[in-house]
């Protein structure tokens, strides 16, 4: 006996896989944007550039603005790598040169 699906039934799936994905990866983007923010000397002056994910949400890199000791705004970057963060250029090659889905907005 076959069993049919409905009609549409495969991209229902596929959309419910994607909407996951796209979940898991807005998630890192928000804990990375906190836990960069968290570490600033004046975290109300941060202003994000650009916050990116990779596909399967194990790299986010991000890079931003924020005020120094003597209140001039540098630009820096961050990765978060496997859970791992660094602000390492290495890095930053290594995983953000790829192409990212922007989640930018996760930063708030």
């Amino acid at each position: 006996m076959q069993c049919r699906l409905p009609q549409g039934f495969h991209l229902f799936a596929f959309k419910k896989q994607e909407q996951a994905k796209g979940d898991a990866r807005f998630d890192l983007a928000f804990a990375s944007a906190k836990a960069v923010k968290s570490t600033l000397r004046d975290p109300d002056s941060l202003k994000w550039e650009f916050i990116g994910v990779n596909d399967d949400a194990t790299v986010a890199c991000l890079k931003y603005r924020a005020k120094n000791g003597f209140g001039g705004m540098n630009g820096e970057f961050a990765v978060i790598a496997n859970g791992k963060a660094t602000r390492s250029a290495a890095d930053w090659k290594k995983h953000c040169s790829a192409p990212l889905h922007e989640e930018t907005v996760a930063g708030g």
